[in-house]
């Protein structure tokens, strides 16, 4: 008993430290301390004081922790300084409530972003799933500690800004052997390439001789180029995958070959030392292909969904279309098959059979009637 007339409770806690607990009644400090040592005896302490971290202090620990790829940092670096850590910064992880995520999310979709001449705008919907997807992350680390800093994420269940529909580009057979006409060596056949097999950008550029077998026709997909340089892995275990390449690309790749290492990149500058492709080079070769090959301007990116495209057309199993784009879930691939051209026979046949029996009830009607 305190002489103000409080009563105080004092547990220890794991290294000794003191924890304590004031109120007029006797009851309310001794329940708190006898919680505080059942916890103790289980191996459940946690300091009750351990949420008032910040999320600043929060987030230093969390990143230094943290593995992901460099491209995936560096997209999270940006969101994080330009709409994350502006806002929570000093805030405690146990004062953040959900409501408050939701009205963050609603002030980002109306004036996050900044104009040209500093003034404030709306922030696309794209931009403001990846800045909370990246805070809803840090909080999600924080309830797996062990103790857990926080007892719940506060950014579940907050409501997103409906992203806009996807429209997926293609190229036509036309639009490709234009593009190709007006690509040199080695984009020419860097291209040709993507156009058959979907390989992504960084496949392309990090490709060895050594990962090429030339007589059966397959490439293995294990080094990637990367904005640090060359990496030995790609991006997942699906990336890595075994696929075929058609022969006239193969013999391309041949000759791009010829007097060199049989380990070396395959796709090297024309002049110069040997060296991983710059994308910026390659982009410009690109840009300027498909304006003097009269296409309409799309990314790069497009050869690889063409290529799905034309794998599904020639009914290559969905299955098989996942494992040659490298997709982690076959939800990803199934955004192709409607290019499928068996994939709507059911209902075309369903519908064939509809109009049929409609007609023979019409003809049988009509016979049936006088004159």
């Amino acid at each position: 008993r305190r002489i103000a007339g409080l009563h105080q409770a004092t547990v220890r806690g794991p290294g000794g430290k003191r924890y304590s607990k004031t109120d007029k009644v006797r009851r309310v400090v001794k329940h708190w301390a006898e919680e505080k040592e059942a916890e103790l005896r289980r191996g459940e302490w946690r300091d009750p004081r351990i949420g008032r971290i910040t999320v600043g202090e929060w987030h230093d620990r969390w990143w230094a922790a943290r593995v992901v790829a460099d491209s995936t940092a560096e997209r999270d670096r940006k969101n994080l300084d330009r709409y994350v850590l502006r806002f929570w910064r000093d805030r405690p992880l146990d004062s953040i409530t959900r409501m408050e995520v939701e009205g963050w999310v609603k002030r980002l979709s109306r004036n996050g972003g900044r104009s040209r001449d500093g003034r404030a705008r709306p922030l696309g919907a794209p931009t403001v799933h990846l800045a909370y997807m990246v805070f809803s992350a840090m909080l999600r680390a924080a309830t797996k500690e062990y103790p857990p800093i926080i007892m719940n994420n506060p950014c579940d269940d907050v409501t997103l800004p409906a992203l806009p529909a996807k429209k997926r580009r293609y190229f036509t057979d036309a639009e490709q052997a234009r593009i190709l006409e007006h690509l040199v060596e080695p984009y020419r056949t860097l291209v040709e390439l993507s156009q058959w097999s979907g390989l992504r950008w960084e496949e392309l550029a990090g490709l060895h001789g050594s990962d090429v077998d030339w007589l059966r026709e397959l490439i293995e997909i294990r080094w990637v180029l990367t904005l640090q340089g060359l990496r030995p892995y790609p991006k997942s275990e699906d990336s890595e995958r075994i696929i075929p390449v058609p022969t006239h690309v193969m013999q391309a790749m041949a000759r791009l070959m010829e007097g060199r290492d049989p380990s070396a990149l395959v796709f090297v500058p024309i002049y110069g030392p040997e060296r991983p492709l710059k994308y910026n080079t390659f982009y410009w070769h690109w840009a300027r292909a498909l304006e003097e090959a009269g296409v309409p301007y799309a990314p790069p990116h497009t050869n690889r969904h063409t290529a799905a495209s034309r794998l599904v057309q020639m009914g290559v199993p969905i299955i098989q279309v996942q494992h040659i784009l490298g997709h982690e879930s076959i939800k990803t691939t199934e955004q192709y098959s409607h290019h499928d051209p068996a994939a709507n026979e059911d209902v075309k046949k369903a519908w064939k059979r509809r109009l049929e029996d409609a007609r023979r009830t019409s003809d049988a009607r009509s016979s049936e009637s006088p004159g």
